[in-house]
C-alpha cells in the first residue's frame, strides 16, 4: 500500500529581517492528522516559523505546501486569510467586550463560512463543553476556559491546520496537564493537523507525534519523541531533552571474548549496546575517547557493594527524586534516584542497557 503524500510540506525555508537570517533551510513534512511540536530555547526561531506558515511573515526563499497547494515560494504568496490555517496565540486574543458565543462566531468572517452558523456554533460549543458558558465574558472565565474559547474560535472555521504559539505557558501545572490531554484528544477526534510551539520538553513529548528541535534558526533534529529521546544527534540536543548522564568511554576490546566497545568508569559497554538504541555516543575524539549518554532510567543507585562503591559528594532535593553527585575514578556524574542517601555515603551504580 502506497504511503499518502504529506499534507503539510516545508522545504528549505529561510526567513530574514533585512540582513539578519532568523530561519535557515528548515524542512519537514507532516501527514494529515499529525501533531508536531517545535521545541527549542527562546529566540531559536520557533514563533517565526509559525508566522511564516500562516503568511504573517514573508519568506526569503523556500516552499510551503498544504494539501499539495503551494502557499509560499519565491514567486507565490497566498494571503493569510486564504490559507485555511488557524492560529492560537499565547495570550488567547479574546475580545473582552464580546461573550463566549460572540467570540467564537467572530471566527466566521466571510459569507461562505457563515452558512449554517447556528449549527456550527452548537456543535463547537458542545465539542468544547462551553454550552453553559456561552453568555459569559472573558474576564469571567478561568485560564483553561479562555484557552478552549480561543481554540473553538479557530476550529469553527474548519481550518486545515491549527497552529499554537506556547498555548499553555500562562496556565498552572495541573490545569496545563489536564488541558493538554483534552486538546490532544480533541485534535485526534477531528483528524486535525497541528503545530505547537514550546520550550518545555514535557509539553512537546506529551502532545506530539513528531518533534522538531530548533536551535539558531535551524531544525537540528526531527523525529518521534521516543526516537529523539533515545537517539539525539548531538550532546547539545541530548542535554536539552533530558536529565541524562554523560560518561567518558575509551574505545577498547574486551580481553575475555574479543568484543569491541568502550571501557568506562561504570564498566565495559559493547558496541552492540551502543547501536541498539538504548544509549547514544557522540563521535570519537583523537585519543579514541567518546561521550556516552545515558538516560535516568538506565542508571540506578544502591547501597555500597564490595566491588562497586562510589562516594556521594552532593545532593539536590527534587521532591519525588533526589539528584546525587557521585564521584567516579575519573569524573563526577549527577544521577536521579528515588533512594535516600546522605553526603559521604558510598553507593554502587548499576546500568540497565
Amino acid at each position: 500500500m502506497n504511503k499518502p503524500s504529506p499534507f503539510l510540506v516545508i522545504e528549505n525555508l529561510c526567513v530574514a529581517y533585512q540582513n539578519n537570517i532568523v530561519l535557515s533551510d528548515c524542512s519537514f513534512a507532516l501527514q494529515k492528522g499529525e501533531i508536531l511540536s517545535l521545541l527549542g530555547p527562546s529566540g531559536c526561531g520557533k514563533s517565526t516559523l509559525l508566522k511564516a506558515i500562516t503568511g504573517l511573515t514573508a519568506i526569503k526563499h523556500g516552499v510551503i505546501r498544504l494539501d499539495e497547494k503551494t502557499l509560499s515560494s519565491d514567486d507565490i504568496n497566498v494571503a493569510p486569510a486564504k490559507r485555511g490555517i488557524g492560529m492560537i496565540f499565547q495570550d488567547y486574543a479574546l475580545f473582552p467586550h464580546l461573550t463566549v458565543k460572540e467570540n467564537i462566531l467572530f471566527g466566521l468572517r466571510d459569507k461562505q463560512q457563515k452558512i449554517g452558523a447556528d449549527e456550527k456554533l452548537k456543535k463547537t460549543l458542545s465539542l468544547f463543553k462551553l454550552e453553559e458558558l456561552q453568555t459569559r465574558y472573558p474576564h469571567q472565565l478561568s485560564g483553561g476556559q479562555q484557552q478552549r474559547v480561543a481554540i473553538a474560535r479557530s476550529l469553527i472555521c474548519e481550518p486545515n491546520v491549527l497552529l499554537f504559539d506556547e498555548p499553555f505557558s500562562n496556565l498552572d501545572t495541573q490545569i496545563r496537564n489536564d488541558l493538554m490531554k483534552e486538546i490532544k484528544q480533541l485534535l485526534r477526534s477531528q483528524n486535525m493537523t497541528a503545530i505547537f510551539v514550546t520550550h518545555n520538553k514535557a509539553e512537546a513529548f506529551a502532545m506530539a507525534d513528531k518533534v522538531a528541535v530548533m536551535d539558531g534558526g535551524k531544525i537540528v533534529q526531527f523525529d518521534s519523541p521516543k526516537a529523539l529521546y533515545d537517539r539525539p544527534v548531538s550532546t547539545d540536543v541530548a542535554n536539552f531533552l533530558g536529565s541524562g548522564v554523560s560518561i567518558i568511554g575509551k574505545e577498547s576490546t574486551n580481553q575475555n571474548d574479543g568484543t569491541k566497545g568502550w571501557q568506562t568508569d561504570l564498566g565495559f559497554i559493547t558496541s552492540e549496546q551502543l547501536t541498539a538504541g538504548s544509549i547514544w555516543s557522540d563521535n570519537l575524539s583523537k585519543d579514541n575517547q567518546s561521550t556516552i549518554y545515558l538516560r535516568p532510567h538506565q542508571i540506578t543507585l544502591e547501597a555500597e557493594t564490595p566491588n562497586n562503591s562510589h562516594p556521594i559528594t552532593g545532593i539536590s532535593f527534587q521532591g519525588d527524586f533526589q539528584e546525587y553527585t557521585v564521584q567516579l575514578p575519573s569524573q563526577s556524574i549527577k544521577v536521579l534516584s528515588i533512594e535516600r542517601f546522605n553526603i559521604g555515603d558510598k553507593v554502587s551504580i548499576n546500568l540497565h542497557l
